[in-house]
């Protein structure tokens, strides 16, 4: 219904003049147990868009992608006043339980291949919004169901790699050797202040929430200090508690060379 609604629009408006779509499809061919409805979905992508090029005279710039790799094609994207962008995104997804649904109702989204971070739909969305498109159609065809926060895989920050930028590895390469390799000296830690309570839900809050903290910081982490890291860490405590009657108590010693 919605590849028939979108081929009729393109019909109508091919008057136009000059449009490109710039379309981006973004499927998980590996993704377990559905990667034989991801190719029937590119498939049926494609076929549309074809017909679009064929009948009509909008030029179609098309591109396929089955990992990451895709957020390295949107910073050199260009983009005419007229031209329309169609991003879609086929693949496992989920919500992790520490979004806010009002603030945020759009999922995250995984690919099989590299199950250790995810990405937030709606960041990817502003960004191509800021191309300047005449008209943007963004689909995310995966789940958008909720799970704890602490299992879910780090959200990466969006940031769509232009020349000489970090790459997602080497960003967490430098992260781990900012923490543990320059410093020297102590740093101890309690899960709350003397006279506190401990709080546990699904596992003790303080440690879901130190280690949230801890993978989401080494993988996008910018300017990343022990003492960043702590009160990021203390502010997720307070959120998941609903309160601050466990404040984290921590204690650091530390030289740097």
């Amino acid at each position: 219904m919605i590849l028939r609604c979108l081929v009729s629009f393109f019909f109508i408006f091919s008057s136009l003049g000059a449009i490109d779509i710039h379309a981006i499809l973004v499927i998980d061919r590996d993704a377990d147990e559905i990667h034989r409805a991801m190719a029937l979905n590119q498939i049926r992508w494609e076929q549309e868009l074809k017909k679009i090029s064929r009948f009509t005279q909008i030029q179609v710039n098309r591109s396929v992608h089955h990992d990451l790799s895709f957020l390295d094609t949107l910073a050199p994207l260009e983009v005419k006043p007229d031209d329309v962008i169609l991003f879609y995104w086929c693949c496992h997804g989920f919500r992790p339980s520490s979004k806010d649904p009002k603030l945020n109702p759009w999922p995250n989204m995984l690919f099989e291949v590299d199950p250790q971070v995810t990405i937030d739909f709606d960041e990817v969305v502003r960004y191509l919004e800021t191309k300047g498109a005449r008209l943007l159609i963004a689909v995310a065809e995966t789940c958008n169901h909720q799970i704890p926060f602490f299992l879910a895989p780090p959200t990466l920050e969006f940031y769509p790699k232009g020349k000489g930028e970090m790459t997602l590895l080497e960003r967490y390469q430098r992260n781990c050797h900012t923490l543990f390799a320059q410093p020297r000296g102590i740093i101890k830690i309690a899960s709350s202040h003397p006279g506190q309570y401990s709080y546990a839900k699904s596992g003790s809050v303080f440690t879901s929430c130190f280690l949230e903290i801890l993978k989401n910081e080494l993988y996008q982490g910018s300017s990343l200090t022990w003492e960043s890291l702590l009160d990021k860490a203390t502010s997720l405590v307070f959120q998941v508690n609903g309160h601050q009657d466990q404040e984290p108590y921590f204690d650091l010693r530390l030289l740097f060379p």
